[in-house]
């Protein structure tokens, strides 16, 4: 579940491949920033999230974030530079709910873990389907949703798309710029479909005809309370687009919302690009969210949040190689609040989203002031013809340590106000503290 949005050619400042993506988890569902080396494997199987399957004799190094108690990847990027972000949509078939497949975290690690180029990473998304299959919950115990995998894979030289519909799949190639959310996109103009989706199509009595439209066929039929919130949000960045796409404005179109002006926490809902928790009905928030800067001729950078709420948070570059945020040695969260970044944000996130528009007016600033200089001195590191590895591993650590910083010293000054009292929203509010105390650890 996802927001995502590529971007290449005259799109991007420089010709560089951009992918972007807010990684949708219900509230409370901590998301981890690790770094996995490049491993030798002697174990004949490796474990995914409900099922085992035969494990490579190697994998290459990744930068994934991934839900924390899951084995899989909502979206990273490996030491080829091959990046991949993943979503799911609710499509017009029924699973048996066995949860004897793989989810579309798993397929999204396996891609980065084994695969150097794009080729590859279909093959294996095809491989993988038809063997397994995906009849899982792809959500959470509380949140359960049994959907189909879409995948978006890159690198510096050409964007995929591969949507899926139970053991079937549908590929192209995306040229322009693209937005994918939680619906299928690819219509007439696919370059390539297994044997039997047409077959699949005709058992859902999907009417066929030479024109064959995938998104047509497959996609779920909106009730007249739906809105298509995936062209909203296609809309919504498309009409941002003024120029084309650098770092800052890739990172400020996943900050989004659909009605900016007036914008609230208690009032987000699927239009929004970065997604907030609302209350009962929409438990759902971005809980980390991702900006690929893929590059043909020097090294990319994969910056990350690690965190939730992208507009309220602050992206930081991470490179491979590099020594960092490495699994088993990098804080990650747990089921509780903890010392990990993720729950530290999130302590001043909640009280940020309390008072969200005061917040916005005396830590935007601050937070765009930061964000500013991690920009620039990511830009500096290419600007010579060698790159230090020791410097980007150093702008790392350090945009790490500044962010964790700033939301502890943030999150106190806000809870030393004392609770905000809201006659706008006091269900929302009640929300968020119910909320807070499920994961407060008991004395």
């Amino acid at each position: 579940m996802g927001n995502i949005f590529v971007a290449l050619g005259k799109e991007v400042s420089e010709g560089h491949v951009m992918i972007g993506k807010n990684a949708n988890r219900p509230i409370n569902e901590g998301q981890a920033l690790i770094r996995i080396p490049r491993v030798d494997h002697f174990d004949k199987e490796v474990e995914c999230s409900f099922i085992s399957i035969p494990q490579v004799s190697s994998t290459y190094e990744i930068i994934i974030s991934k839900p924390y108690k899951l084995w899989g990847a909502e979206m990273g990027m490996n030491e080829f530079d091959l990046a991949v972000a993943c979503s799911v949509v609710e499509g017009k078939n029924k699973f048996l709910q066995k949860n004897d497949g793989l989810t579309a975290q798993d397929i999204s690690r396996l891609i980065l873990e084994r695969c150097s180029n794009p080729q590859e990473a279909i093959a294996l998304v095809i491989e993988l389907l038809e063997k397994y299959g995906q009849d899982v919950n792809q959500g959470s115990e509380a949140f359960p949703v049994y959907g189909n995998a879409t995948f978006v894979i890159s690198n510096a030289e050409e964007a995929w798309i591969i949507e899926t519909v139970g053991h079937e799949w549908i590929y192209k190639r995306i040229n322009q710029f693209q937005v994918i959310s939680d619906t299928y996109v690819i219509g007439k103009d696919y370059e390539k479909h297994s044997e039997n989706l047409i077959s699949l199509a005709k058992k859902l009595n999907v009417q066929i005809d030479d024109n064959f439209s995938f998104k047509e066929s497959f996609n779920r039929k909106l009730n007249f309370l739906e809105k298509d919130n995936a062209k909203i949000k296609e809309e919504l960045l498309s009409n941002k687009l003024s120029e084309a796409l650098t770092p800052r404005t890739g990172i400020e179109l996943l900050k989004c919302h659909f009605k900016e002006s007036n914008f609230h926490p208690a009032r987000s809902s699927n239009k929004d690009f970065c997604l907030h928790a609302s209350g009962t009905k929409n438990a759902w928030q971005t809980a980390s969210s991702m900006l690929v800067v893929l590059r043909k001729n020097s090294r990319s950078t994969c910056w990350m949040t690690g965190t939730s709420s992208p507009c309220v948070s602050i992206f930081k570059p991470f490179f491979i190689p590099g020594k960092n945020i490495y699994q088993g040695l990098y804080a990650e969260p747990s089921r509780f609040l903890d010392d990990s970044l993720w729950w530290k944000a999130e302590n001043f996130i909640r009280e940020a989203n309390l008072r969200y528009h005061k917040t916005q007016k005396t830590f935007g600033p601050l937070i765009r002031k930061i964000q500013d200089d991690f920009l620039l001195k990511e830009h500096k590191l290419f600007e010579k013809e060698s790159i230090d590895v020791e410097k980007m591993d150093a702008l790392s650590d350090e945009s790490l340590r500044i962010h964790s910083k700033r939301v502890m010293e943030w999150a106190y000054v806000l809870k030393k106000e004392g609770r905000p009292i809201s006659f706008r929203s006091p269900l929302y509010n009640s929300f968020l503290e119910k909320k807070t105390i499920e994961v407060t650890p008991l004395a």
